[in-house]
């Protein structure tokens, strides 16, 4: 799900810190969010700026911000570290081409469903939004001892209506015999030939089933069939499962970000 940034200097108008709120996730969680952009600013520039930036954000509620950066950006990582930012986790963004993808099968696994993937429908809504709900435990909101895990559940249920509405895809995974929903796989075009997998989720009833690797497997055929030659997908080395599972599809590192948090009570 991609949702657009607004980036803001600090100090105004045209400072060297660059930021961005975050509405939704505010909105959710019902304290203000923030995104620290440090691409955006030198390292000097945060060393100087970022903790009076950080005094000036909202204090008559909890705060938040995030902060990526390159794995071997140390040197701002540090200056991050000195402020209160702490890391959650290590985002690796893997690639793969289509026309190479391992197939697994499902050997050594049990209770496996045949599954076929069919396009979304309206009347899936609700049973795809529960399914997001409930089923991730991974994610850098969810293993933050300083936010709820219920705001993060409802962040992932968010996420699926914010997805329909920014035009991405979502093929559904189901029983190919009995048509009970097993999951589903999110998708958006980046370009001619490539999609990128914004989410992807198997109901909790069937995790270690085999259905995820079925499903994935799936859908890659699906998106190869639309046309596409590449699939890229983001993935936190906190799900060593789903790491392991992609891996051994084919899918290979190409870039790897650190995630920091801040945050600060009311």
């Amino acid at each position: 799900m991609a949702l657009p940034i607004t980036k803001v200097r600090f100090p105004t108008p045209d400072g060297p810190l660059c930021f961005s709120a975050a509405p939704s996730d505010s909105a959710v969680f019902g304290f203000p969010f923030f995104q620290l952009h440090p691409e955006d600013s030198s390292t000097d520039a945060l060393a100087e700026h970022l903790k009076p930036w950080l005094a000036s954000l909202p204090t008559e509620a909890e705060c938040f911000v995030l902060a990526k950066l390159s794995t071997i950006d140390v040197s701002t990582m540090r200056i991050l570290a000195k402020q209160g930012f702490y890391f959650i986790e290590t985002m690796l963004t893997m690639q793969l081409s289509l026309s190479r993808m391992t197939r697994q099968g499902n050997e050594g696994r049990t209770a496996v469903h045949a599954v076929r993937i069919r396009p979304f429908d309206k009347a899936d809504l609700d049973s795809i939004t529960r399914i997001a709900r409930s089923s991730f435990s991974y994610s850098r909101l969810h293993v933050d001892p300083n936010l709820p895990v219920s705001g993060a559940n409802q962040r992932y249920g968010n996420w699926i209506d914010n997805a329909l509405e920014s035009g991405e895809s979502i093929l559904v995974c189901e029983d190919s015999e009995s048509k009970e929903m097993l999951g589903f796989f999110q998708f958006r075009e980046t370009s001619s030939d490539e999609i990128y997998a914004s989410l992807a989720a198997v109901d909790p009833r069937h995790i270690s089933s085999g259905v995820g690797l079925s499903m994935l497997e799936a859908a890659f055929d699906e998106c190869r069939h639309r046309g596409y030659n590449k699939a890229s997908l983001d993935i936190s080395t906190n799900n060593r499962d789903s790491f392991n599972v992609t891996s051994s599809m084919g899918f290979r590192t190409t870039a790897a970000m650190s995630t920091f948090h801040w945050f600060r009570t009311a």
